[in-house]
């Protein structure tokens, strides 16, 4: 090349077959995994939140305030499904998150949180709980986009 010389013709074929090679786009995988979050911030996630076998009436209620508190946000009885009928129909709806939440006693005290297809899967621990209507005070739920209420965060953590 520095020389400006012809290639040989051996080279000049391969150098034709590495060139179309490297302006050919890259096979498609067909692996959901690797374009997972492709559209992320395109298109709205899809969360449908659902609660453990036979819930008590506070943990409907719960579920109820959970989805107002998550934008577009649905909320799914799951009567006698098991988990793994409820993640395949999530999956065949293009739902991108299922939270599941948990009790004991009728108080909320868990909530399993996957995101689909492929996962990951995280569980938290929910203590102290309250429904809207135990706080008082703060009248019908908002039509706008919710805010953040954080009280007596007066710990280490929490400063």
């Amino acid at each position: 090349l520095p020389e400006n010389r012809l290639l040989p013709t051996e080279l000049r074929h391969e150098a034709l077959a590495l060139q179309k090679e490297l302006e050919a786009p890259p096979p498609e995988t067909g692996n959901s995994q690797d374009d997972e979050y492709k559209w992320a911030g395109l298109e709205p996630p899809k969360v449908m939140v659902t609660t453990s076998r036979d819930p008590s009436a506070r943990l409907r209620l719960f579920a109820k305030e959970l989805c107002l508190l998550l934008p577009g946000a649905r909320r799914m009885n799951r009567g006698r499904a098991e988990l793994g009928a409820l993640v395949g129909a999530c999956r065949a709806a293009g739902v991108t998150d299922l939270l599941v939440l948990h009790e004991t006693r009728g108080r909320p005290d868990g909530l399993t949180v996957s995101h689909l297809p492929h996962g990951p899967t995280a569980h938290f621990t929910l203590s102290g709980a309250v429904l809207r209507q135990e706080v008082g005070g703060l009248g019908g739920a908002p039509l706008a986009a919710p805010h953040l209420l954080l009280l007596r965060l007066d710990s280490t953590l929490g400063k």
